[in-house]
């Protein structure tokens, strides 16, 4: 009995004994054995062995995910970023265990954070390097950097944006194009949200919501500032269906309100929570550039396309609205983009945006006083609103020139003509009331542009003293514009004007040699 007791005790230890090695294979084992060591060790070369063996399991069977698991913390030991990529995929697609695929999540998370700031950094580098050849080095490297971390998470946009820095950078324009085509086609279902809810860029909360359904839910989140300190606030919006996407809508803090600043649409489901609600910047920049970038190579639909995108999240755009009237005036076709505005305010009677936007495309091809309407509708909507003060006055500006010339031409023709200044001189002091009102602004009293537009309009009509107290202001805003030589030439013309020959000639002599001449 004793002989046959042993016999069965020992055949049944052999059966658990063969189960064991079918579960786990002897490159398996040894994988484990290695990795053990190499914790304890920290000799890379231990870290290699463990490797091996993890890369002759996955060899022998490609669909263990607990090896491609394995190989994940390996190759991350070793800086292998190509093979933790490819073993994270592979991990994910063959895992099993459901802790071990929350901590890959984790880890992949935090990869692409270190891609992307790496990234970030290598721009910063190429822009503070002194020789083209470190430039180069330093932003190949953020291309780099930039595309592991597409390649690691492909439906986060945030890398295109450092490697068309690192593009832009080195002067390699098609490439940049390209990147920022990426960046468009990434984001398009965020311009879809835009164009459906009538929602503009920087909008309030509070205005972004006379548009927008109710929220599913809503939360605040604080971010991190320089050095550390707690930064603005950030409300997120969630929407479960928003024209059929799963949204979250991300507001700003600004001052007393909250601006719609960007937006994750879709998010996939392997992303974490804290990747979900991740405050990031819809960067609109992107299209007026792409518009200007093929307005310089003609492409002038594709230009038409982009400008428009822009001038949908940004109806207040006034370089996208300069290059909106210089394509008018290279395809004529001021008609098409007069009437595709127009619509856009007869929608939208009160959004200020779009009547100043149609009021300065009205300006911009001479109907002064159409434009003076809808820049006085707009202030209706918005007494300080900036670009539609500015640009009434611009225009009544104008329009008093062009006045003065007729009366001048006259003049002219025939020398006992008698000029009539009725006609222009009460609107150049309205201009000058619409330009001291922009002044009033916050920020805006310095601006050498509007300060240039009253001294000549204070000139014409006859109000030196305001004329003197501004050219004080501008003599004192030298350090800000120092580099500019127009603001040197200007102050010249005034001086020659009022027979300050010396002065005239000190202040030209400093705007050639900002020149080069």
């Amino acid at each position: 009995m004793k002989t046959i007791i042993r016999i069965s005790l020992f055949l049944i230890f052999a059966g658990i004994v063969t189960q064991g090695f079918q579960c786990s294979s002897a490159e398996m084992t040894n994988g484990n054995i290695a990795l053990k060591d190499a914790k304890q060790s920290g000799n890379v070369e231990d870290w290699k062995k463990a490797a091996s063996y993890y890369e002759a399991e996955v060899q022998k069977r490609p669909n263990n995910g607990d090896a491609w698991f394995k190989l994940v913390e390996v190759r991350q030991f070793l800086e292998d970023v190509p093979g933790t990529i490819e073993a994270m995929d592979k991990a994910a697609a063959n895992l099993q265990n459901p802790n071990h695929l929350e901590i890959l999540k984790q880890r992949k998370y935090n990869m692409w954070i270190d891609m992307y700031y790496d990234g970030y950094n290598y721009v910063d580098s190429a822009r503070a390097a002194k020789s083209e050849s470190l430039k180069r080095q330093y932003a190949d490297k953020a291309v780099r950097y930039a595309d592991l971390a597409m390649q690691l998470k492909p439906n986060n946009y945030e890398p295109l944006l450092v490697k068309s820095y690192a593009q832009d950078e080195i002067g390699d324009r098609d490439s940049y194009v390209k990147t920022l085509e990426t960046y468009v086609d990434k984001t398009k279902s965020f311009v879809e949200i835009y164009r459906a809810n009538r929602l503009q860029h920087r909008v309030s909360r509070q205005r972004a919501l006379q548009s927008l359904p109710q929220p599913d839910g809503t939360m605040g989140i604080r971010l991190q500032g320089a050095g550390g300190e707690p930064g603005d606030s950030v409300v997120i919006d969630h929407y479960t269906s928003l024209n059929t996407h799963n949204a979250y809508i991300f507001y700003r803090e600004d001052g007393s309100e909250f601006l719609l600043r960007g937006m994750h649409v879709d998010p996939p489901a392997e992303w974490l929570d804290a990747e979900v609600k991740r405050y990031t910047d819809f960067d609109v920049s992107v299209f007026p550039v792409l518009a200007f970038e093929f307005y310089d190579r003609k492409d002038y639909d594709k230009s038409k396309d982009y400008l428009n995108t822009a001038l949908l999240l940004n109806p207040a755009d006034e370089n996208a609205l300069r290059l909106q009237t210089a394509i008018i005036e290279e395809t004529g076709s001021a008609e098409e983009a007069l009437e595709a505005t127009r619509k856009l305010v007869e929608e939208f009677p009160t959004d200020k945006l779009y009547l100043g936007q149609y009021g300065t495309m009205l300006a911009n091809i001479g109907r002064y006083d159409d434009a003076i309407t809808y820049f006085e509708k707009a202030l209706a909507q918005d007494a300080r609103y900036d670009i539609a003060l500015y640009n009434i006055g611009a225009a009544y500006k104008n329009k008093a020139s062009e006045i003065q010339k007729e009366e001048q031409a006259k003049q002219e023709e025939d020398e006992s003509y008698e000029i009539k200044e009725d006609r222009y001189l009460p609107m150049l002091r309205t201009a000058a009331e619409n330009f001291e009102k922009y002044r009033s602004l916050p920020g805006k009293d310095r601006d050498f542009q509007v300060i240039e537009q009253l001294v000549n309009i204070y000139q014409v009509t006859l109000d030196a003293d305001k004329s003197k107290r501004l050219i004080a202001e501008l003599e004192g805003l030298e350090y800000k514009y120092k580099d500019n030589p127009g603001y040197y030439e200007f102050l010249a013309q005034y001086y020659l004007k009022n027979d300050q020959v010396a002065k005239s000639q000190e202040a030209f002599d400093k705007a050639d040699k900002l020149r080069g001449q």
